[in-house]
């Protein structure tokens, strides 16, 4: 169910990856009776395993998929997003939930004519459970390169926070990354005609990471963030767009 907002040509959004409940949206009936073991992910169950199962009801009612703003769509939760961007040479997500989120992201992507093998690259804004705990599956089952900042990718590669981490002792281990690249601040990632851009935001995490891009339909070109947990409100005044 495409979902357009209306903007000028210079406007900037932010698209913040922790809840959007204030949005008030209502899952698709075709995300909430999508096969729960799409065929892509049959394969490694091992890598959707459930955690957190007492948040997982509340944390992954199904939110998408959701067209934003041009190439620009959330195919994620009520309080966990998943951000797809649509390029000409295949898709880029940024975070993938819990580990049992993953097939219901991959159902997300098909009911938005997609396919998980479409997915060339999983950009990470931070490296605990519930945001990074379904990279492992969708980068398993799509073959996508996995990217995050120096200080994420050993915790992405093992699956848990190190000692630098003092929320530790309260986090759940997940599935681990086998391979992650490393993308410093600033860097710019380029698939088919889109650039994202890196911006190193430590905070929530030591490895927080921000991503920006531009998205465009026919009529308008927008600057969109997705903003890692800082710990701060993101950024918001006239020409604003805060999703």
């Amino acid at each position: 169910m495409p979902l357009h907002h209306p903007l000028m040509a210079s406007f900037r959004c932010f698209a913040r990856m922790g809840a959007i409940s204030a949005l008030a949206l209502t899952a698709s009936s075709a995300a909430r009776s999508a096969d729960a073991n799409p065929p892509a992910l049959r394969a490694v169950d091992a890598l959707t395993r459930p955690i957190a199962v007492d948040l997982a009801p509340r944390w992954l009612v199904p939110a998408g998929p959701i067209n934003i703003f041009g190439s620009t769509w959330l195919v994620g939760f009520t309080h966990l997003n998943v951000v797809m961007i649509v390029t000409d040479d295949g898709l880029i997500l940024i975070d993938a939930g819990l580990p049992q989120a993953a097939p219901l992201v991959e159902a997300s992507l098909k009911s938005a004519g997609f396919s998980i093998q479409d997915v060339k690259y999983i950009l990470s804004t931070e490296p605990h459970y519930d945001h990074a705990g379904g990279i492992a599956a969708l980068a398993s089952a799509s073959g996508a390169k996995v990217m995050a900042s120096a200080a994420a990718a050993p915790v992405l590669r093992a699956g848990r926070s190190g000692a630098e981490d003092p929320q530790r002792s309260s986090l759940f281990t997940y599935p681990s990354v086998s391979r992650v690249t490393v993308v410093r601040d600033g860097q710019r990632i380029r698939l088919g005609n889109v650039v994202v851009t890196a911006h190193a935001t430590p905070g929530h995490t030591p490895g927080s990471m921000s991503w920006s891009w531009s998205s465009c339909t026919r009529s308008a070109e927008g600057d969109v963030h997705t903003c890692a947990d800082i710990d701060r409100p993101p950024p918001s005044g006239p020409g604003c767009l805060l999703v």
